[in-house]
């Protein structure tokens, strides 16, 4: 077998060689190492399920509406009847026959802080000698005083037979004040009082009045 021999020289040289190639490299390795290539973004995960929605609470029930409150301007009036005068004729709910000179009163009840301004009388006659009476009054029983006549209608001695109507809207002291007082009507006439009460009376009455604010 022949023997292979190296010099001293060549087996330095070699060595560093070597060792220049091995530094070499590792300065590669480790440059592709520090700064590699960006990898591919990876894609976003799958979303999660969305919670079930919760139940709506039950409304609550309306509460019932209030009444309507009546407007400070508004008008209207009442209707007193035949029946509500002491010797109104009940059988028949028609009317009030007057005879004689006494009065007959029947109570009226008005708004607090209303303006009387109408009162109309429906009216009838087949005694056209007679006349009828008919009046609005105000008692202030703090003071005792009487207030009015607050309106006041006559029909005459000689209007015509049959039904009739009549109205005032001459008012004084029109200003209802149920603190302090109470309202009636007067109902009179100057019809014999043997004349049959049938002759001459009264159907209705209606008063009207305002609001002001």
């Amino acid at each position: 077998m022949a023997e292979v021999v190296v010099s001293r020289n060549t087996f330095l040289i070699g060595l560093v060689g070597a060792i220049l190639a091995s530094s070499l490299l590792s300065t590669v390795i480790s440059s592709q190492l520090a700064v590699g290539p960006q990898g591919v973004k990876g894609d976003h995960g799958i979303a999660g399920p969305r919670g079930v929605q919760g139940v709506q609470g039950t409304q609550g029930e309306v509460g019932p509406q209030g009444e309507q409150g009546v407007s400070p301007w508004e008008n209207s009036s009442i209707s007193i009847s035949p029946l509500d005068f002491t010797e109104g004729k009940h059988e028949n709910f028609s009317y009030v026959g007057c005879t004689g000179t006494t009065p007959m009163w029947a109570t009226v009840s008005l708004p607090q802080g209303v303006f009387v301004n109408n009162m109309t009388v429906f009216a009838f006659d087949a005694y056209n000698l007679g006349h009828i009476e008919l009046e609005l009054w105000g008692f202030n029983f703090t003071n005792m005083t009487f207030i009015g006549p607050i309106t006041h209608i006559e029909t005459g001695d000689s209007f015509n037979s049959g039904d009739t109507v009549h109205n005032d809207n001459t008012i004084e002291n029109g200003l209802i004040d149920n603190q302090s007082c109470v309202y009636a009507l007067k109902l009179f006439s100057n019809v014999p009082g043997s004349a049959s009460s049938v002759l001459l009376g009264i159907k209705g009455v209606v008063i009207s009045y305002e609001y002001q604010g």
